[in-house]
């Protein structure tokens, strides 16, 4: 009989139902909350195993606002929570094992926040009031809502604008209310009252700003406006201003003219600012001559008013009635209106005009009989008349009261024969009328003026030319007299004579001097007249002074002024200054005194160079000649005879040529030149054109020369004397002077006075790829074990290169060629395609894969350092150096015996 051993294994069967615990069924979080909040953790139970046993959680319906771990249970908030929206939220957690579920309720109340603050029924409120109601007259009721629960929405009201010595507020009740577990906003009203009574006639209105204030910890406050109107009662009797004003009008004036406004007359100040329907009534009693506007107040007139015929002054009784109905008030006074006279008539002259004469030597201060009257049909100051000149009152008087006119300034008949005069008439009314009329007053001349003659002086003289055939004859005129006499008629009427006899002139009535004999300039060249001019007046002639007139008798000019050559012609340098005498031109003329007079003038060519001295001919510069400008000047020199009755002339050309002399310097085009060559360049090619200029005219003052300041020995450069410049030596820009060559040139012209300019010059080399990159040694020893890990570093490589730009400089490392002593021939062999050795990208040599000593016991490993760019040295090529590495390798213990 033999046993054995069974082990079985019951698998397990999703047989059981999650037991779900919750902590607690209640849970509160406070409202406004914006990071998620921790609630509660569900726990569940499973007796299976495995899978079976693995529980999920989740809500029955999904939540907005909260949230649940599928894996933990733990029961967070989503979002912040708003009490007012939703105080409570039931949710249910429902526990599953893939098969079975079990479900729990948990219930969330939302706590309250004070985040709401009271809120006004209404923004104003308009209410009216009776003045004079006792103190605490309920006025309004205001209302206000707050959201929130517990004391942040308990209510209080108070006054925070206004004026709180009139009116307070009191809370009356707070309402709350609950539906449907939802808890609506609490309610309270604030009742303002009066404290003291109020007057409509103090202040008509009152502006109010209530504050309702919620009792939370942070309290929150909202505002609304209360706008008060006293309402008026008929507590005032109308008031007149004691006493009344008296009121003057004319007797003239209109039926239903407005004499005064009486309802400003009432002291009452309410009264003005009433409506027009609540003023009080006024009444004019027991007069038919005055009305009075029961609604304006206006006083008017309602009959016309005579001062003469009635009394002065009239006395009215005036009655204010208010119009408060059963209940109205008056008041009586009585105001005085008197009646002022009206000047209503203006003077008025006896006749339209009036008119008189008076000789022109009458004596002043006397009174005149000449006199104006007027009358005036008004009595008292307003028919009394006063008279005044409107015009001309400094030659004439006139008396204010008699209207008598007086001289009060001596009389010129031959300055002014007759004054219209204007003469005024004025009441003295308290507004005067005035009319005024015109007098004409004549002169009466009087013979009391010489005759003047005006155009001869004591030093008058004429010129007359002697007589020919066609110049001048008998009866020619010379000269006409002119007088003047400032009378008028006969007294003014004028004649002319000459005193003794004259055989060569005569002189008319009326002043015309004519030729009467032969006027020989060699016989006598000068006569004098002797004139007067008398008028004819009665009963006494008067006489002028006698003038002297002078009359001298003329040459003929009758000979042209004649230079002795046709043309003048010289050289005169540039920078000649001005006001230096170049040329003396001369003319002769053959006649005598003024007529052989010369005066010379350019008449052609440039006058704003030079100016000639119009009596000597002798010619000037003005200004600077300049060669470079204008080479010559051709100038016409015109003489003449000009003092002569016909003056003659003639003309003679002058040619200036304008010397050149150097005074202009060169000028080089450019105070900098500036180029980039290769420093490969050419030699002998020209790199850059120096340009410059001279002014001047002629030679050798423009025959420019250019060179170079720095000496040929320190600069590799040519300059020609043409202006270029060329390479005459190679360049390095790894040398001396490196990239950059800084020098001056020079131009100078070739005058007497050498005169130059001078530039800097810059030449910037660019590097040219001519050196080629080259290591630190020429051969390099290592030796390296032959049983070393690969890979392995032997040897770091340095190399150097002489170009000046940094691209010229780049460079890569290559294994041109590896050879090794081959042992068992004891001979060097060339090791083509070998993988033993390689340079790594930090340029080291690195051993790349295990040696063996038995078959190479050494290596020579050749290495290249290559430019990167092409090397100008090679036509284009690449630029590369060598070194040799000689590689021992070491020997281990790795061969058998």
């Amino acid at each position: 009989m033999a046993y054995a051993t069974v082990t079985v294994r019951v698998m397990d069967v999703n047989d059981n139902r999650p037991q779900l615990q919750l902590p607690a069924l209640l849970f509160t979080v406070p409202e406004n909350i914006s990071e998620p909040v921790y609630i509660t953790t569900a726990v569940a139970n499973d007796d299976d195993t495995g899978n079976n046993a693995d529980i999920q959680f989740s809500f029955t319906v999904t939540s907005d606002n909260f949230s649940i771990n599928g894996s933990t249970g733990e029961v967070t908030t989503l979002r912040e929570l708003d009490r007012e929206e939703m105080d409570v939220h039931q949710l249910t957690i429902q526990a599953t094992d893939g098969m079975f579920s079990e479900e729990g309720t948990i219930t969330v109340t939302v706590a309250d926040v004070n985040d709401n603050p009271p809120v006004f029924g209404r923004d104003s409120y308009s209410v009216a009031v009776l003045e004079n109601r006792p103190r605490g007259t309920s006025v309004l009721t205001v209302e206000a809502t707050d959201e929130d629960l517990g004391e942040n929405a308990t209510i209080s009201f108070s006054i925070a604008e206004g004026d709180e010595r009139l009116f307070t507020v009191d809370c009356k009740s707070v309402l709350q209310r609950i539906t449907h577990r939802l808890v609506l906003p609490s309610a309270e009203t604030g009742l303002v009252r009066t404290l003291v009574e109020l007057d409509f006639e103090s202040n008509p209105w009152h502006s109010l700003i209530v504050r309702a204030s919620d009792g939370g910890a942070s309290s929150l406050s909202s505002f609304a406006v209360i706008n008060i109107t006293v309402m008026d009662l008929n507590d005032h009797i109308p008031t007149f201003l004691n006493p009344l004003p008296s009121i003057e009008i004319s007797e003239r004036v209109d039926i239903g003219e407005i004499l005064t406004d009486l309802m400003y007359l009432i002291v009452t100040a309410v009264i003005l600012v009433k409506m027009e329907s609540d003023l009080p009534l006024l009444q004019v009693q027991d007069t038919d001559l005055f009305s009075v506007d029961n609604v304006t107040g206006v006083l008017k007139t309602e009959a016309l008013l005579d001062r003469d015929e009635g009394p002065e002054c009239h006395f009215l009784t005036i009655q204010a009635t208010d119009s408060a109905g059963d209940s109205s008030l008056s008041s009586v006074t009585e105001i005085q209106v008197c009646l002022m006279d009206v000047n209503d008539n203006c003077p008025k002259f006896i006749q339209p005009s009036f008119s008189g004469q008076i000789p022109e030597n009458q004596v002043t201060g006397q009174q005149l009989l000449l006199r104006v009257r007027a009358t005036d049909g008004d009595s008292g100051t307003n028919g009394a008349i006063e008279y005044g000149l409107l015009r001309d009152g400094v030659v004439f008087d006139i008396d204010p009261t008699t209207g008598f006119l007086s001289l009060t300034s001596s009389l010129d008949t031959e300055t002014t024969p007759s004054y219209d005069l204007v003469v005024e008439a004025c009441d003295r009314g308290a507004g005067p009328c005035c009319t005024n009329t015109t007098i004409t007053v004549n002169v009466i001349d009087v013979n009391d003026n010489r005759p003047v003659i005006t155009n001869i002086n004591t030093d008058s003289c004429i010129d007359v030319v002697e007589l020919s055939g066609n110049v001048q004859e008998i009866g020619d005129v010379v000269f006409a007299v002119n007088a003047t006499d400032r009378d008028s008629g006969l007294n003014g009427a004028i004649l002319f004579e000459i005193v003794g006899s004259s055989p060569f002139f005569d002189i008319s009535s009326s002043g015309v001097i004519t030729i009467a004999g032969q006027l020989d300039y060699e016989t006598q060249n000068t006569h004098q007249l002797y004139i007067n001019a008398l008028d004819q007046g009665q009963p006494l002639s008067l006489t002028s002074e006698t003038r002297i007139l002078c009359i001298n008798v003329v040459d003929i000019n009758d000979k042209i002024p004649s230079f002795p050559v046709t043309q003048y012609n010289m050289t005169q340098n540039e920078g000649t200054l001005p006001e230096a005498a170049i040329v003396n031109v001369f003319a002769r003329d053959d006649d005598s005194g003024d007529n052989a007079a010369v005066f010379y003038s350019i008449t052609n060519g440039n006058t704003s160079v030079f100016r000639i001295n119009e009596e000597t001919g002798q010619m000037f510069l003005l200004e600077e000649l300049d060669c470079e400008t204008t080479t010559s000047f051709s100038l016409t020199i015109t003489a003449n005879n000009s003092l002569s009755t016909c003056p003659l002339s003639s003309t003679v050309q002058v040619l200036v040529l304008v010397g050149d002399v150097n005074d202009n310097p060169p000028v080089l085009s450019q105070n900098m030149y500036n180029t980039t060559i290769p420093e490969n360049v050419a030699l002998s090619e020209e790199i850059l054109r120096i340009y410059a200029t001279d002014a001047d005219k002629t030679a050798p003052n423009n025959e420019l020369q250019y060179r170079l300041l720095l000496g040929a020995g320190s600069n590799p450069f040519h300059l020609d004397d043409q202006g270029r410049l060329t390479v005459q030596n190679a360049l390095d820009a790894e040398g001396l002077f490196g990239l950059q060559y800084s020098f001056s040139v020079e131009v100078r012209d070739s005058g007497e006075v050498v005169m130059r300019d001078s530039a800097n010059v810059v030449i910037f080399v660019e590097d040219a790829n001519d050196e080629a990159p080259f290591f630190s040694q020429n051969t390099f020893s290592v030796s390296v074990s032959e049983s070393e890990d690969t890979p392995f570093p032997l040897l770091p490589l340095f190399f150097f290169d002489d170009d000046v730009e940094p691209s010229n400089r780049e460079s890569f490392i290559t294994i041109d060629s590896v050879t090794g002593y081959h042992t068992p021939t004891n001979n060097f062999v060339t090791l083509r395609g070998s993988d033993a050795f390689s340079v790594n990208e930090n340029n080291t040599l690195e051993l790349r894969r295990s040696l063996d000593r038995e078959n190479i016991s050494s290596y020579g490993v050749t290495v290249a350092v290559t430019n990167t760019a092409d090397c100008y040295e090679q036509d284009g090529g690449q630029c590369s150096s060598f070194a040799v590495i000689e590689v021992a390798v070491i020997d281990v213990n790795d061969k058998l015996s």
